[in-house]
Protein backbone atom coordinates (compact mmCIF):
# COMPACT_ATOMS: atom_id res chain seq x y z
CA UNK A 1 0.00 0.00 0.00
CA UNK A 2 1.45 3.40 -0.97
CA UNK A 3 0.90 5.76 1.88
CA UNK A 4 -0.82 9.07 2.20
CA UNK A 5 1.77 11.15 2.36
CA UNK A 6 3.78 9.59 -0.47
CA UNK A 7 0.80 9.95 -2.61
CA UNK A 8 0.26 13.79 -1.47
CA UNK A 9 4.08 14.22 -2.36
CA UNK A 10 3.44 12.26 -6.16
CA UNK A 11 0.77 14.59 -6.66
CA UNK A 12 2.55 17.50 -6.09
CA UNK A 13 5.61 16.52 -8.28
CA UNK A 14 3.60 15.58 -11.12
CA UNK A 15 2.01 18.76 -10.68
CA UNK A 16 5.57 20.39 -10.70
CA UNK A 17 6.76 18.88 -13.67
CA UNK A 18 3.16 19.84 -15.71
CA UNK A 19 4.02 23.46 -14.66
CA UNK A 20 7.52 23.20 -16.04
CA UNK A 21 6.32 21.53 -19.04
CA UNK A 22 3.63 24.26 -19.92
CA UNK A 23 6.47 26.80 -19.23
CA UNK A 24 9.04 25.02 -21.53
CA UNK A 25 5.97 24.91 -24.23
CA UNK A 26 4.87 28.84 -23.67
CA UNK A 27 8.41 29.68 -23.83
CA UNK A 28 9.08 27.92 -27.35
CA UNK A 29 6.01 29.36 -28.72
CA UNK A 30 6.91 32.34 -28.14
CA UNK A 31 3.24 33.35 -26.67
CA UNK A 32 1.62 36.37 -26.51
CA UNK A 33 -1.69 38.22 -26.07
CA UNK A 34 -2.84 38.04 -29.43
CA UNK A 35 -4.08 35.24 -30.48
CA UNK A 36 -4.03 35.66 -34.52
CA UNK A 37 -0.46 35.61 -34.07
CA UNK A 38 -0.70 31.75 -33.37
CA UNK A 39 -3.41 30.66 -35.90
CA UNK A 40 -1.09 32.18 -38.40
CA UNK A 41 1.79 30.67 -36.91
CA UNK A 42 3.26 29.27 -40.22
CA UNK A 43 1.89 31.39 -42.47
CA UNK A 44 3.17 33.66 -45.69
CA UNK A 45 2.02 36.62 -46.45
CA UNK A 46 1.73 38.23 -49.63
CA UNK A 47 0.40 41.91 -49.99
CA UNK A 48 0.86 45.87 -49.21
CA UNK A 49 3.09 46.63 -46.23
CA UNK A 50 1.45 50.22 -46.54
CA UNK A 51 0.73 51.78 -43.35
CA UNK A 52 -2.52 53.32 -45.12
CA UNK A 53 -3.32 55.03 -48.29
CA UNK A 54 -2.62 57.95 -47.66
CA UNK A 55 1.37 59.46 -47.65
CA UNK A 56 2.98 61.36 -45.53
CA UNK A 57 3.96 64.47 -47.29
CA UNK A 58 7.64 65.26 -46.60
CA UNK A 59 9.88 67.59 -47.96
CA UNK A 60 13.34 65.40 -48.65
CA UNK A 61 15.32 65.47 -51.74
CA UNK A 62 15.18 62.09 -53.41
CA UNK A 63 18.03 60.03 -53.33
CA UNK A 64 18.61 56.21 -54.76
CA UNK A 65 20.80 53.95 -52.83
CA UNK A 66 21.36 50.49 -54.30
CA UNK A 67 23.21 47.47 -52.86
CA UNK A 68 25.83 47.78 -55.46
CA UNK A 69 26.67 51.24 -54.25
CA UNK A 70 29.41 52.22 -51.76
CA UNK A 71 26.17 53.43 -48.94
CA UNK A 72 25.41 49.87 -48.67
CA UNK A 73 24.04 49.43 -44.85
CA UNK A 74 27.13 47.47 -42.77
CA UNK A 75 26.79 46.31 -39.15
CA UNK A 76 28.09 49.13 -37.37
CA UNK A 77 28.51 48.43 -33.07
CA UNK A 78 27.41 51.40 -31.22
CA UNK A 79 28.54 49.99 -27.59
CA UNK A 80 29.80 46.86 -25.63
CA UNK A 81 30.13 45.32 -22.49
CA UNK A 82 33.35 43.18 -21.40
CA UNK A 83 34.47 42.96 -24.97
CA UNK A 84 31.21 42.08 -26.42
CA UNK A 85 28.77 43.57 -28.28
CA UNK A 86 25.40 44.93 -26.94
CA UNK A 87 23.60 47.40 -29.30
CA UNK A 88 24.57 46.45 -33.40
CA UNK A 89 22.92 48.85 -35.40
CA UNK A 90 22.52 47.49 -39.52
CA UNK A 91 20.86 50.34 -41.05
CA UNK A 92 18.87 53.20 -41.41
CA UNK A 93 15.97 53.99 -43.84
CA UNK A 94 13.68 56.74 -43.71
CA UNK A 95 10.02 55.27 -44.17
CA UNK A 96 7.63 58.07 -46.54
CA UNK A 97 4.73 56.44 -44.32
CA UNK A 98 5.39 56.74 -40.99
CA UNK A 99 7.65 60.18 -41.84
CA UNK A 100 10.20 59.01 -39.69
CA UNK A 101 13.49 56.93 -39.33
CA UNK A 102 13.56 53.36 -38.97
CA UNK A 103 16.93 52.00 -37.49
CA UNK A 104 17.20 47.73 -38.27
CA UNK A 105 19.99 46.14 -36.04
CA UNK A 106 20.11 43.35 -32.93
CA UNK A 107 21.15 43.28 -29.32
CA UNK A 108 22.69 41.29 -26.51
CA UNK A 109 19.55 39.94 -24.94
CA UNK A 110 21.97 38.18 -21.79
CA UNK A 111 23.60 41.61 -21.12
CA UNK A 112 20.32 43.54 -21.90
CA UNK A 113 16.69 41.82 -21.34
CA UNK A 114 15.47 44.78 -23.01
CA UNK A 115 16.72 47.01 -25.96
CA UNK A 116 19.14 50.03 -24.91
CA UNK A 117 18.06 53.01 -24.92
CA UNK A 118 18.76 55.26 -28.58
CA UNK A 119 18.17 59.23 -29.07
CA UNK A 120 18.63 60.41 -31.88
CA UNK A 121 19.55 63.22 -34.55
CA UNK A 122 20.50 64.78 -38.19
CA UNK A 123 24.23 64.82 -38.39
CA UNK A 124 26.71 65.22 -41.14
CA UNK A 125 29.70 64.47 -42.53
CA UNK A 126 31.61 67.07 -41.49
CA UNK A 127 32.94 67.48 -37.59
CA UNK A 128 31.18 70.77 -37.08
CA UNK A 129 27.38 72.14 -38.57
CA UNK A 130 24.76 73.28 -36.68
CA UNK A 131 22.93 70.19 -37.48
CA UNK A 132 25.19 68.49 -34.26
CA UNK A 133 23.79 71.79 -32.27
CA UNK A 134 19.73 70.06 -33.28
CA UNK A 135 18.61 68.74 -29.58
CA UNK A 136 18.45 64.60 -29.42
CA UNK A 137 15.05 62.83 -29.95
CA UNK A 138 13.58 59.75 -28.29
CA UNK A 139 13.53 56.86 -30.69
CA UNK A 140 10.89 54.19 -29.69
CA UNK A 141 12.46 50.95 -29.39
CA UNK A 142 10.63 47.06 -30.51
CA UNK A 143 12.28 43.69 -29.84
CA UNK A 144 11.88 41.79 -32.41
CA UNK A 145 10.36 37.76 -31.91
CA UNK A 146 11.93 34.62 -32.90
CA UNK A 147 14.85 35.28 -31.37
CA UNK A 148 15.04 31.15 -30.30
CA UNK A 149 16.72 31.91 -26.98
CA UNK A 150 19.89 32.68 -28.81
CA UNK A 151 21.73 35.74 -26.85
CA UNK A 152 21.17 38.63 -30.05
CA UNK A 153 17.66 39.45 -31.02
CA UNK A 154 16.40 41.41 -34.03
CA UNK A 155 15.28 45.17 -32.49
CA UNK A 156 13.77 47.98 -34.22
CA UNK A 157 13.90 51.73 -33.47
CA UNK A 158 11.63 54.58 -34.78
CA UNK A 159 13.77 57.88 -34.99
CA UNK A 160 11.46 60.97 -34.91
CA UNK A 161 13.59 62.68 -37.53
CA UNK A 162 13.40 63.48 -41.10
CA UNK A 163 16.84 64.21 -43.63
CA UNK A 164 17.27 67.24 -45.23
CA UNK A 165 18.83 68.00 -48.06
CA UNK A 166 21.85 69.10 -46.35
CA UNK A 167 22.14 65.52 -44.73
CA UNK A 168 21.56 62.61 -45.32
CA UNK A 169 22.96 60.72 -41.73
CA UNK A 170 21.52 60.32 -38.71
CA UNK A 171 23.80 60.21 -35.54
CA UNK A 172 22.45 57.58 -32.60
CA UNK A 173 23.36 57.54 -29.12
CA UNK A 174 22.50 54.08 -27.16
CA UNK A 175 22.76 54.15 -24.01
CA UNK A 176 22.62 50.74 -21.66
CA UNK A 177 19.29 50.55 -19.54
CA UNK A 178 21.51 49.85 -16.29
CA UNK A 179 23.80 52.82 -17.66
CA UNK A 180 27.11 50.63 -17.50
CA UNK A 181 27.88 51.89 -20.98
CA UNK A 182 27.47 53.84 -23.83
CA UNK A 183 28.80 55.13 -27.50
CA UNK A 184 27.37 57.31 -30.47
CA UNK A 185 27.42 56.21 -34.22
CA UNK A 186 26.40 58.01 -37.44
CA UNK A 187 24.68 56.01 -40.13
CA UNK A 188 23.59 56.99 -43.99
CA UNK A 189 20.14 57.25 -44.14
CA UNK A 190 18.49 55.87 -47.16
CA UNK A 191 15.80 56.96 -48.88
CA UNK A 192 13.70 55.54 -51.78
CA UNK A 193 13.37 57.37 -54.89
CA UNK A 194 9.51 57.98 -54.70
CA UNK A 195 7.15 58.13 -52.01
CA UNK A 196 4.43 56.77 -53.82
CA UNK A 197 5.16 52.67 -54.51
CA UNK A 198 4.65 51.20 -57.61
CA UNK A 199 1.64 48.76 -57.62
CA UNK A 200 4.17 45.82 -58.22
CA UNK A 201 5.47 42.54 -56.28
CA UNK A 202 8.97 42.28 -55.07
CA UNK A 203 10.37 39.30 -53.45
CA UNK A 204 13.03 39.48 -50.26
CA UNK A 205 15.19 36.59 -49.59
CA UNK A 206 17.48 35.56 -46.63
CA UNK A 207 20.71 35.40 -46.34
CA UNK A 208 22.49 33.24 -49.14
CA UNK A 209 25.19 31.35 -48.53
CA UNK A 210 26.82 29.00 -50.74
CA UNK A 211 28.11 25.53 -49.27
CA UNK A 212 30.14 23.48 -51.27
CA UNK A 213 29.60 20.81 -49.41
CA UNK A 214 26.04 20.61 -50.40
CA UNK A 215 26.27 21.19 -54.36
CA UNK A 216 28.03 22.23 -57.00
CA UNK A 217 28.49 25.96 -57.96
CA UNK A 218 26.33 25.12 -61.21
CA UNK A 219 23.94 23.54 -59.26
CA UNK A 220 23.44 26.58 -57.18
CA UNK A 221 23.48 28.71 -60.53
CA UNK A 222 20.61 26.40 -61.75
CA UNK A 223 18.67 26.41 -58.83
CA UNK A 224 18.65 30.57 -58.63
CA UNK A 225 18.29 30.99 -61.76
CA UNK A 226 15.20 29.06 -61.84
CA UNK A 227 13.95 31.25 -58.76
CA UNK A 228 14.67 34.26 -60.60
CA UNK A 229 13.03 33.54 -64.01
CA UNK A 230 10.08 31.20 -63.26
CA UNK A 231 8.98 34.20 -60.59
CA UNK A 232 9.05 37.05 -62.47
CA UNK A 233 6.51 35.08 -64.75
CA UNK A 234 4.80 34.37 -61.82
CA UNK A 235 4.76 38.48 -61.20
CA UNK A 236 7.90 39.70 -59.35
CA UNK A 237 9.24 42.87 -60.24
CA UNK A 238 12.28 42.86 -58.20
CA UNK A 239 14.28 40.60 -55.71
CA UNK A 240 15.66 41.70 -52.56
CA UNK A 241 19.02 39.49 -51.79
CA UNK A 242 21.02 39.38 -48.63
CA UNK A 243 24.51 37.83 -49.84
CA UNK A 244 26.50 35.78 -47.06
CA UNK A 245 29.01 33.93 -48.81
CA UNK A 246 28.95 33.67 -52.73
CA UNK A 247 32.37 32.53 -54.94
CA UNK A 248 33.20 34.58 -58.06
CA UNK A 249 30.99 32.42 -60.31
CA UNK A 250 27.74 33.10 -58.69
CA UNK A 251 28.77 36.67 -57.81
CA UNK A 252 29.19 37.37 -61.68
CA UNK A 253 25.55 35.84 -62.29
CA UNK A 254 24.40 37.45 -60.06
CA UNK A 255 25.93 41.19 -61.12
CA UNK A 256 24.13 40.39 -64.59
CA UNK A 257 20.85 40.34 -62.95
CA UNK A 258 21.66 43.69 -61.14
CA UNK A 259 22.57 44.85 -64.23
CA UNK A 260 19.41 44.49 -66.01
CA UNK A 261 17.47 45.55 -62.98
CA UNK A 262 15.85 42.67 -61.64
CA UNK A 263 17.69 42.66 -58.29
CA UNK A 264 19.43 44.17 -55.86
CA UNK A 265 21.94 42.43 -53.76
CA UNK A 266 22.53 43.38 -50.12
CA UNK A 267 26.47 42.36 -48.52
CA UNK A 268 25.37 40.63 -45.15
CA UNK A 269 27.38 40.17 -42.01
CA UNK A 270 27.47 40.06 -38.62
CA UNK A 271 29.60 42.57 -36.24
CA UNK A 272 33.04 41.41 -35.18
CA UNK A 273 32.56 39.37 -32.01
CA UNK A 274 29.52 37.73 -32.75
CA UNK A 275 29.82 34.03 -33.80
CA UNK A 276 27.29 33.27 -36.97
CA UNK A 277 26.05 30.05 -35.47
CA UNK A 278 25.70 30.47 -31.64
CA UNK A 279 25.16 33.96 -31.27
CA UNK A 280 21.82 34.50 -33.72
CA UNK A 281 19.34 33.21 -35.27
CA UNK A 282 20.06 31.37 -38.40
CA UNK A 283 22.56 34.33 -39.72
CA UNK A 284 20.19 37.04 -38.47
CA UNK A 285 17.19 35.86 -40.86
CA UNK A 286 14.53 38.18 -38.73
CA UNK A 287 16.98 41.14 -39.13
CA UNK A 288 17.46 40.75 -42.57
CA UNK A 289 13.54 40.39 -43.17
CA UNK A 290 12.97 43.17 -41.64
CA UNK A 291 15.49 45.28 -43.03
CA UNK A 292 13.99 44.20 -46.55
CA UNK A 293 10.35 45.39 -45.02
CA UNK A 294 11.54 48.90 -44.41
CA UNK A 295 13.79 48.89 -47.81
CA UNK A 296 11.50 48.01 -50.28
CA UNK A 297 7.72 49.24 -48.79
CA UNK A 298 8.27 52.33 -50.10
CA UNK A 299 8.82 51.35 -53.76
CA UNK A 300 6.66 48.17 -53.74
CA UNK A 301 2.94 47.90 -52.85
CA UNK A 302 2.72 44.27 -52.85
CA UNK A 303 5.76 42.30 -51.26
CA UNK A 304 6.57 38.75 -50.17
CA UNK A 305 9.25 36.87 -48.41
CA UNK A 306 10.59 33.68 -49.79
CA UNK A 307 13.40 31.18 -49.83
CA UNK A 308 15.09 30.43 -53.51
CA UNK A 309 13.74 26.81 -53.41
CA UNK A 310 10.16 28.36 -53.27
CA UNK A 311 7.46 29.90 -55.52
CA UNK A 312 4.26 30.97 -54.57
CA UNK A 313 1.43 29.99 -57.62
CA UNK A 314 -2.09 31.82 -57.51
CA UNK A 315 -4.54 30.14 -59.39
CA UNK A 316 -7.88 31.21 -61.17
CA UNK A 317 -11.02 29.46 -61.29
CA UNK A 318 -9.85 26.43 -63.95
CA UNK A 319 -6.84 26.20 -62.07
CA UNK A 320 -4.53 28.06 -64.41
CA UNK A 321 -1.60 30.04 -62.75
CA UNK A 322 -1.96 33.55 -62.54
CA UNK A 323 -0.10 36.52 -62.04
CA UNK A 324 0.19 37.71 -58.28
CA UNK A 325 -1.05 40.88 -59.27
CA UNK A 326 -4.03 39.98 -60.31
CA UNK A 327 -4.31 37.72 -57.56
CA UNK A 328 -4.25 40.51 -55.62
CA UNK A 329 -6.80 42.40 -57.70
CA UNK A 330 -8.98 38.92 -57.65
CA UNK A 331 -8.81 38.79 -53.36
CA UNK A 332 -9.68 42.52 -52.66
CA UNK A 333 -6.11 43.12 -51.14
CA UNK A 334 -5.57 46.21 -50.68
CA UNK A 335 -3.98 49.04 -47.79
CA UNK A 336 -7.59 50.29 -47.13
CA UNK A 337 -8.55 47.82 -44.84
CA UNK A 338 -10.76 44.77 -45.36
CA UNK A 339 -7.69 42.01 -46.57
CA UNK A 340 -4.00 42.91 -46.43
CA UNK A 341 -2.43 39.69 -46.86
CA UNK A 342 -3.28 36.61 -48.72
CA UNK A 343 -2.48 32.87 -46.71
CA UNK A 344 -1.29 30.26 -49.20
CA UNK A 345 -0.92 26.63 -47.59
CA UNK A 346 1.99 24.85 -48.41
CA UNK A 347 2.51 22.06 -50.33
CA UNK A 348 5.89 20.41 -50.91
CA UNK A 349 7.53 19.09 -53.94
CA UNK A 350 10.35 16.52 -54.16
CA UNK A 351 13.14 17.59 -56.51
CA UNK A 352 12.86 14.50 -58.30
CA UNK A 353 11.58 13.66 -62.09
CA UNK A 354 10.00 10.38 -60.54
CA UNK A 355 7.49 12.15 -58.17
CA UNK A 356 5.52 14.49 -59.82
CA UNK A 357 2.62 14.95 -56.80
CA UNK A 358 3.18 17.38 -54.33
CA UNK A 359 2.80 16.44 -50.40
CA UNK A 360 0.87 19.01 -48.74
CA UNK A 361 1.63 19.83 -45.23
CA UNK A 362 -1.66 20.08 -43.02
CA UNK A 363 -0.39 23.38 -41.48
CA UNK A 364 -1.07 26.91 -42.87
CA UNK A 365 1.30 28.41 -44.71
CA UNK A 366 1.45 32.07 -46.42
CA UNK A 367 2.78 35.69 -47.64
CA UNK A 368 2.95 39.41 -46.31
CA UNK A 369 0.20 41.89 -45.96
CA UNK A 370 -0.06 45.42 -45.64
CA UNK A 371 0.26 48.14 -42.41
CA UNK A 372 3.03 45.57 -41.57
CA UNK A 373 5.51 47.01 -38.85
CA UNK A 374 7.04 43.85 -38.87
CA UNK A 375 7.71 41.02 -40.44
CA UNK A 376 8.07 36.74 -39.42
CA UNK A 377 9.85 34.10 -41.08
CA UNK A 378 6.75 32.79 -41.44
CA UNK A 379 4.36 34.91 -40.70
CA UNK A 380 3.40 38.40 -39.83
CA UNK A 381 3.61 39.61 -35.91
CA UNK A 382 2.88 42.93 -35.85
CA UNK A 383 0.94 45.43 -38.01
CA UNK A 384 0.38 49.41 -38.02
CA UNK A 385 -3.29 49.04 -38.07
CA UNK A 386 -5.83 46.37 -37.77
CA UNK A 387 -6.29 43.98 -40.92
CA UNK A 388 -7.42 40.20 -42.27
CA UNK A 389 -5.87 37.71 -43.73
CA UNK A 390 -7.41 35.94 -46.52
CA UNK A 391 -6.27 31.75 -46.33
CA UNK A 392 -6.85 30.81 -50.01
CA UNK A 393 -7.83 27.11 -50.96
CA UNK A 394 -5.00 24.78 -51.86
CA UNK A 395 -7.25 22.91 -54.35
CA UNK A 396 -8.73 26.15 -56.27
CA UNK A 397 -6.80 29.47 -55.35
CA UNK A 398 -2.99 29.06 -54.69
CA UNK A 399 -0.36 26.74 -53.44
CA UNK A 400 3.08 27.67 -52.16
CA UNK A 401 4.74 25.41 -54.21
CA UNK A 402 8.42 24.24 -51.99
CA UNK A 403 10.95 22.54 -54.10
CA UNK A 404 12.59 20.12 -51.35
CA UNK A 405 12.59 16.73 -49.92
CA UNK A 406 10.28 16.47 -47.13
CA UNK A 407 8.64 13.53 -45.36
CA UNK A 408 4.83 14.41 -46.18
CA UNK A 409 1.61 12.27 -45.92
CA UNK A 410 -1.10 13.34 -47.91
CA UNK A 411 -0.54 13.31 -51.44
CA UNK A 412 -2.15 15.99 -53.92
CA UNK A 413 -1.85 16.30 -57.33
CA UNK A 414 -1.36 20.51 -58.44
CA UNK A 415 -0.95 21.03 -62.24
CA UNK A 416 -1.10 24.88 -62.19
CA UNK A 417 1.90 25.39 -63.60
CA UNK A 418 1.39 23.45 -66.67
CA UNK A 419 -0.24 26.21 -68.11
CA UNK A 420 3.46 28.74 -67.80
CA UNK A 421 5.03 25.30 -69.21
CA UNK A 422 6.02 27.07 -72.46
CA UNK A 423 6.85 30.28 -70.78
CA UNK A 424 9.08 28.55 -68.08
CA UNK A 425 10.96 26.79 -70.77
CA UNK A 426 11.67 30.03 -72.90
CA UNK A 427 12.99 31.71 -70.01
CA UNK A 428 14.98 29.22 -68.97
CA UNK A 429 16.71 28.41 -72.14
CA UNK A 430 17.16 32.26 -73.25
CA UNK A 431 19.16 32.40 -69.52
CA UNK A 432 20.91 29.38 -70.51
CA UNK A 433 22.39 30.82 -73.44
CA UNK A 434 22.97 34.24 -71.64
CA UNK A 435 25.39 32.89 -69.44
CA UNK A 436 27.26 30.78 -71.76
CA UNK A 437 27.67 33.25 -74.05
CA UNK A 438 28.67 36.26 -71.32
CA UNK A 439 30.52 33.96 -68.60
CA UNK A 440 31.18 30.89 -70.39
CA UNK A 441 29.07 28.89 -68.21
CA UNK A 442 27.30 25.66 -69.35
CA UNK A 443 24.64 24.72 -67.14
CA UNK A 444 24.08 21.49 -69.28
CA UNK A 445 28.13 20.15 -68.14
Amino acid sequence: MISLKFRRYLVIAICLLCTAACYVFYKWMDFDANPIRHYLAYDYYFGSPLMSSSYSQVNVSSSVHTATEASSPSPQTVFSLGGKPVLVLFSARFDFQLGLIVLVGYFNNRLSKQPPRVTCRLSSLKSSTNLDARPWQQAVGYSMHEGHYMPYDGVLYFCPVVPTESSYLVEVNGVDVSNRASGKIKLPVHVAESSKPADKVAACITALRYLPSEESENQFIMRLVEFIEVNRLLGVEHFYFYNMSLPSKISAVMKHYIGIGWITVTPWSLAEGIDLDKDIHYYGQMVILNDCLYSARDRYRLLTFIDIDEMLVPTNSKGEAINLVKAAQLHSLDDRGGNCALGFRHGVFPPSPKQEKSGEIKMPTSLIGCKIKEIGIHFVWNSWQSCQTKQLSPSSEGLLHHYRHWAAGEMIEDQSMKWLQRDIETALIGARDRLKHLFGIDLCA
